[in-house]
C-alpha cells in the first residue's frame, strides 16, 4: 500500500448479485439513486408492490395464501414455485438497497450476525416455530452503519 492511500474497511463493498440487480433495474428502467437522495413515492411505491408480489408468489408456492398463512394450506406445496419465489423476492428486496443507493456486504453481514445473536442464552422456539429473541437482545445498530458508510463514501469520492 502506498503511503497516503486510505485502506477500505469494507463498508463499500458490493456483492456480485447487488450489481447485478441494479444491472437489471437500470436495463428495466428503474431508477437507482446514490445515498443520500430519498425515493421518490412512487418508486418506493413499485419497489413495495414488487416485494408484495414476489412475497405472494413465494407463501403461494409453500402452500399458502396471504389470508390463510396461519390456517390450512390452500394449495399443496409447489418447489419451483417456492424457490423462484424466493430468489425473486431477494432481487427485488436487494433492489430497496440499490434504489437507496446502498452497498449490501456490510449491512448484510451486520443484520446476519445479530440474527446469529439471537440464538444465545434467553431465546425460545415459540408454538408456531418462530424464534423469539432473549428480553437483553439489541437490534442491529443499522443507522449507525449507514452513517458510517455515508462517512467512507464521502472519503473514497
Amino acid at each position: 500500500m502506498n503511503e497516503g492511500t486510505k485502506q477500505s474497511t469494507g463498508l463499500l463493498d458490493e456483492s456480485l448479485h447487488l450489481r447485478q440487480v441494479r444491472r437489471f433495474m437500470k436495463g428495466a428502467g428503474q431508477k437507482t439513486f446514490g445515498i443520500g437522495v430519498i425515493p421518490a413515492v412512487e418508486d418506493r411505491r413499485r419497489q413495495a408492490a414488487l416485494i408484495a408480489e414476489e412475497a405472494g408468489e413465494l407463501i403461494g408456492g409453500l402452500g399458502f395464501s396471504f389470508e390463510y398463512l396461519v390456517e390450512e394450506a390452500v394449495e399443496g406445496f409447489d418447489l419451483v414455485e417456492t424457490i423462484d419465489g424466493a430468489l425473486d423476492l431477494r432481487v427485488v428486496s436487494t433492489g430497496v438497497l440499490v434504489m437507496c443507493g446502498l452497498p449490501d456486504v456490510a449491512l448484510q453481514d451486520l443484520v446476519d450476525l445479530n440474527n446469529l445473536a439471537k440464538l444465545g442464552p434467553g431465546s425460545s422456539i415459540r408454538e408456531d416455530g418462530k424464534l423469539v429473541k432473549p428480553d437483553d437482545h439489541r437490534a442491529p445498530d443499522v443507522g449507525r452503519m449507514i452513517a458510517d458508510i455515508l462517512i467512507e463514501q464521502g472519503e473514497t469520492e
